[in-house]
This record gives C-alpha cells, sequence and structure tokens, in this order.
C-alpha cells in the first residue's frame, strides 16, 4: 500500500498536467500495482479531441458513429490516428449512444472505467481521483463523481449534489448523469450490466439510460455509491440540462419511469410534476401529457 501511495502523492503534486498523471498510471501498471482506468468515450463524426479534453489519447477507449453524408476523406484520416493514439478504438455506422457505449465496455480492458462525453473537459489528476475513491472503498461497485460547467471563476456546479458521501437508492439514481458514473468493469460485466439501447440521444426515448443502468445495477445487488469530488467540466448545453423544457426530454421521462418503476410509474410521474411545480420551475400540461403518452406507448421486455 505505501508504494501506491507513493504514486498517488506523486500524481497529485503533478499539479495542472494530466498527461502526466496518465504516464504515472501507465508506470504504476508496468510494475506491478493495480491502478488502470480508461474512459469510454462515445462520439459522432470524429468529433472527440483528447487535447481537448485535457487528457492523454491512451486513456480512451472511442467508438466513433457515423452519421450518412459524413466526408470519408476525414473519416479516414481520425480512424488512421486512432487506431495508433487511443487504448482501443471502433466505427459504427448510424446513430445510438447507448449502442455506442455498449460497444465501448465492450471493449474495455481496464478495471475501472468511467463514461465520457465528446465535450467534456477533466479536472487534473482525474485517474488519481476516481482510481483513490476505489481504493477507500474497495466494496463499491458504481462511483458517481460531480461536475461543474467550467474551469473558470463563472464555473457552477451542474446541479445540486450531497455534500456528503452516501449511497445511491432509485430516486438518486435518477438525477445521475453518464459522465459521472464510474465503476469497476469486472464487476459490470459479470452481472450483466448494459445500457438499454431504447434510451439515449439517437434512439426511441432521447434520455434516461443512466438511470436505467444504475437502476438496473441496484436491483441486481450491486452497491452503488455517491463520492463528492469534482471529475470534470461540461457546458449546459446536453440533452439532459433541457430537463422541463425540452419535449423530446419529457416524452422519454414517461418511458423511464414505466421501464423503473413499473406498475407505480404514474405515480412517479405525479410525484415528479409536483416537485417540478413546487420548485417553481415551468411545467406545462403539455409535457405532463408527453410523458404519460411514452408511459403507454413503451413496453418492456
Amino acid at each position: 500500500m505505501r508504494g501506491i501511495h507513493s504514486i498517488l502523492l506523486l500524481s497529485a503534486l503533478s499539479g495542472f498536467c494530466n498527461d502526466f498523471d496518465c504516464l504515472i498510471f501507465s508506470v504504476a501498471k508496468r510494475v506491478g500495482y493495480p491502478l488502470n482506468m480508461q474512459i469510454l468515450m462515445s462520439t459522432v463524426n470524429a468529433r472527440f479531441d483528447p487535447d481537448k479534453a485535457g487528457m492523454s489519447p491512451s486513456v480512451f477507449v472511442v467508438v466513433n458513429q457515423l452519421i450518412p453524408g459524413w466526408r470519408d476523406a476525414a473519416v479516414r484520416d481520425y480512424d488512421r490516428a486512432a487506431a495508433s493514439e487511443f487504448a482501443a478504438f471502433d466505427r459504427q455506422d448510424g446513430r445510438g449512444l447507448s449502442r455506442s457505449r455498449n460497444r465501448a465496455l465492450d471493449m474495455a480492458s481496464d478495471e475501472i472505467c468511467l463514461f465520457g462525453d465528446d465535450d467534456q473537459v477533466y479536472v487534473p489528476n482525474v485517474c488519481g481521483l476516481i482510481e483513490g475513491a476505489f481504493e477507500r472503498f474497495p466494496d463499491a461497485d458504481i462511483i458517481t463523481f460531480m461536475e461543474k460547467t467550467s474551469p473558470g471563476p463563472e464555473g457552477v456546479w451542474r446541479k445540486p449534489y450531497p455534500r456528503r458521501r452516501r449511497k445511491h437508492n432509485l430516486f438518486s439514481a435518477g438525477k445521475v448523469r453518464s459522465p459521472e458514473i464510474a465503476f469497476r468493469a469486472s464487476r459490470v460485466k459479470a452481472a450483466g450490466l448494459r445500457m438499454d439501447e431504447l434510451f439515449g440521444r439517437g434512439a426511441d426515448y432521447i434520455s434516461g439510460e443512466e438511470f436505467a443502468f444504475l437502476a438496473d445495477a441496484i436491483r441486481k445487488g450491486l452497491r452503488v455509491m455517491f463520492v463528492p469530488e469534482l471529475i470534470s467540466f461540461n457546458p449546459m448545453n446536453s440533452t439532459a440540462s433541457r430537463g422541463a423544457t425540452d419535449t423530446n426530454v419529457m416524452y422519454s421521462k414517461g418511458a423511464m419511469m414505466k421501464r423503473v418503476f413499473g406498475k407505480l410509474a404514474p405515480l412517479a410521474i405525479c410525484a415528479f410534476a409536483a416537485k417540478k411545480m413546487y420548485q417553481r420551475r415551468t411545467l406545462s400540461l403539455t409535457l405532463l401529457a408527453q410523458m404519460f403518452k411514452s408511459w403507454a406507448a413503451y413496453k418492456p421486455d
């Protein structure tokens, strides 16, 4: 353990250089320390740039989905570079964020994995922070973390977070975003956990895939917890950020409530609506009707 702590300390002292952090972890693996992590990155039309994310390319398992009409030459150039730079790389035709994440999960070879968005920017020493959390909580199968909107003084928390660590339940799991989720790949794979491909961008229901993932994990007996540590920055312009003002997202919520709560979904939908009204957020009858419309349309397996 002394050797592990020395590596973590050296990584922390690196200050603001994520490349150095990832180099330290690469060296740690070579000398036999159980420090290994990959970021599962889903992107579209070669959009992901590891330099903008502030990380070494070798940390990423990347799945690049191609939307029809994209330039073949640009794809070839990206694929050629990706094959040599990333930890693993694959290309998919068509859409489906959850399909992309599942493919990345299949390709993951390290013990600790973190879901990533292609507009995410990571804090310095993110590898050390996440690995350190799993070192401190060896019984944890999945740990969720915190995000801000930007690294500058204008950055704010993407949502209210608890001040202390805690165990997730079905209600708290519904507030988690995919880029906040890190997990032990061996335990997730052993439990047969997958992203539900009916949910997520490019699918029938545009959001809710992370809620289904965590709900399935909790029901399978995996230990899912929250640790109050900042790991990344993401602007407030994702599908999940539009919440109660986006018809497509609200339509997805009704189906997701049925996916997670079953026969209790109508009560969950009403509770969600009441909460938004109590918080003085706009929730029109039209949007509420969209939730019940998808609740009626969704047919679980």
